[in-house]
């Protein structure tokens, strides 16, 4: 999995135009399970939410779901409502049926599976989407 992890990673440190603007927004960076201590908002992390192999004896594959979790507040955007919802649609343009090369296997697809958005204390907003991630070992 950790491939796959270094994929993610790679894609958004990439030069694409999605890349970009998506950095551009989530100015505090995008971590691996967590932020580091007194990171401030806006920020992103994601991580595995389950994974499950998949072997028909001809083929190898592993069908994962992968959460990002997007922060905003107040203290950092005049409308963090609004600032969310940007960074959910430049997080979506980026992954939601990307190409996204991993050392060892082959994307079969990366689609949206679902997303929700809740109104935190202190006028944080966290937004979580799901990806489901279908790859086939090489």
């Amino acid at each position: 999995m950790n491939a796959l992890f270094t994929a993610i990673y790679t894609r958004y440190n990439d030069a694409t135009a999605e890349s970009v603007a998506l950095r551009a927004v989530l100015t505090n960076g995008l971590h691996f399970y967590t932020p580091p201590q007194g990171t401030e908002f806006p920020y992103g992390i994601f991580f595995l939410v389950s994974n499950a192999p998949k072997d028909n004896f001809v083929e190898e594959f592993e069908n994962s779901l992968i959460q990002f979790t997007l922060f905003s507040s107040r203290e950092t955007a005049d409308d963090p409502a609004d600032e969310i919802c940007d960074l959910y649609g430049k997080l979506d343009d980026v992954y939601n049926k990307c190409s996204l090369p991993i050392d060892g296997y082959t994307l079969v697809s990366m689609l949206r599976e679902s997303s929700s958005l809740l109104p935190l204390e202190d006028g944080v907003y966290q937004y979580n989407i799901d990806y489901y991630v279908l790859i086939e070992k090489s």
